[in-house]
């Protein structure tokens, strides 16, 4: 998996100049790198392998001859075509800075699950866990291992397998639900 990403620089910004290049097949990127703000613009084909990747995953990114060490902090899609508008990144450029980001969960062994076995419905109430972390200790993604939930059971953050004990959670405790294991419905007559 290449872990390099080649951006190019640009120097206008605004709806129109957004337009134009993505007629280019180029998508705007901006870099946020403590309080510095760069636009780029990245490959239209580039953009999309990365944003659909599933874990959160850390990049070299080349720019104007200065590398950055950065993540996909936001995507902004067309609401009508789906496509990808616009990427914000954020630079690591520090590891030991705590930074604001949105780790997605992941379900593993849902065929282990005694609940699943019995028919149950895996019910997501969230895909992502905000926190707030060291910049070199966030976590690809978050561990919910399913092999020991039966029906009605419900899962909350402090179940996850992975969760660092120094990181802040945002809109979420430690005890609050991210999932349950539910009975399917059963038709009306």
């Amino acid at each position: 998996m290449n872990n390099f990403i080649n951006l190019e620089e640009r120097s206008g910004f605004g709806t129109s100049f957004a337009k134009n290049l993505r007629r280019q097949g180029k998508i705007p990127v901006s870099v946020y790198s403590g309080n510095v703000h760069v636009l780029a613009s990245m490959d239209q084909k580039q953009v999309e392998n990365l944003v659909s990747r599933k874990e959160i995953q850390t990049y070299k990114a080349s720019l104007a001859g200065k590398e950055y060490s950065v993540i996909i902090r936001e995507v902004q899609y067309d609401p009508i075509t789906l496509k990808v508008r616009h990427v914000d990144m954020l630079s690591l450029d520090n590891m030991k800075k705590k930074v604001r980001v949105k780790i997605p969960l992941t379900y593993i062994n849902k065929d282990l699950s005694p609940g699943i076995k019995k028919g149950g419905i895996l019910n997501a109430l969230t895909n992502t866990l905000t926190i707030i972390v060291e910049a070199g200790a966030i976590p690809s993604c978050f561990v919910v291992d399913l092999q020991k939930y039966e029906l009605d059971n419900s899962i909350h953050v402090k179940d996850i397998q992975n969760l660092p004990s120094d990181l802040k959670l945002i809109h979420f405790t430690v005890e609050s639900t991210i999932a349950t294991l539910v009975s399917p419905s059963k038709p009306k007559s």
